[in-house]
C-alpha cells in the first residue's frame, strides 16, 4: 500500500482536475486553424452550415450550433491586413476580434476588410452563414513594413 500526505494528494488532485478539464474543452470545441503565411499570403477551403434546427421535446444545447470555421491570426501594431472570403452568392461571411474577443469595428458579417492593425496578439477569425449551408474559400494577406511577410 502506497501512502501520501495531503500536500502530494493535492498534487494528484489538481493534476487530474486540469488534465480532465483540459480535455473536456479541447474535446467539444471545434478546431481553431492558425494562420500561418507564406510570403505573406495565406489561402484555405472549407465549408460552414446553418444552424440545425432543435426538436421538440430534445436535449438542450445539442442543437441549434452552426457550423462556423475559427482562424487564428498573429499579428502585430502595424500590419496591414486584407482578408477575403469568396462563396457562392456571398452566403459565407466572416468577423475578426481583438486578441481580448472584442470586435473589430466594419469587421463584422463581411466578405472583405481591409485594415491596419492597432496592437499586437493573436487575432479571432470567424467565417460562417447565416442564408445557406455553402463552400468558401479564404483568402488573408498582410503587408507589414511595405513588404509581404
Amino acid at each position: 500500500m502506497i501512502r501520501f500526505g495531503r500536500s502530494a494528494i493535492f498534487v494528484l488532485v489538481s493534476i487530474f482536475i486540469v488534465s480532465a478539464v483540459s480535455y473536456s474543452q479541447s474535446a467539444g470545441a471545434p478546431r481553431i486553424y492558425d494562420v500561418e503565411f507564406v510570403n505573406g499570403v495565406y489561402v484555405d477551403k472549407g465549408s460552414v452550415y446553418l444552424p440545425s434546427p432543435c426538436p421538440p421535446n430534445g436535449p438542450q444545447g445539442v442543437c441549434g450550433n452552426g457550423n462556423s470555421r475559427g482562424y487564428s491570426l498573429k499579428g502585430k501594431a502595424g500590419d496591414q491586413i486584407t482578408i477575403d472570403v469568396v462563396s457562392d452568392k456571398k452566403t459565407a461571411i466572416f468577423s475578426i476580434f481583438y486578441p481580448d474577443y472584442t470586435l473589430i469595428r466594419g469587421a463584422s458579417a463581411v466578405t472583405k476588410w481591409t485594415g491596419k492593425l492597432t496592437l499586437d496578439g493573436n487575432f479571432r477569425l470567424n467565417v460562417y452563414t447565416n442564408k445557406m449551408s455553402t463552400p468558401y474559400k479564404l483568402r488573408i494577406t498582410r503587408v507589414r513594413n511595405g513588404k509581404r511577410i
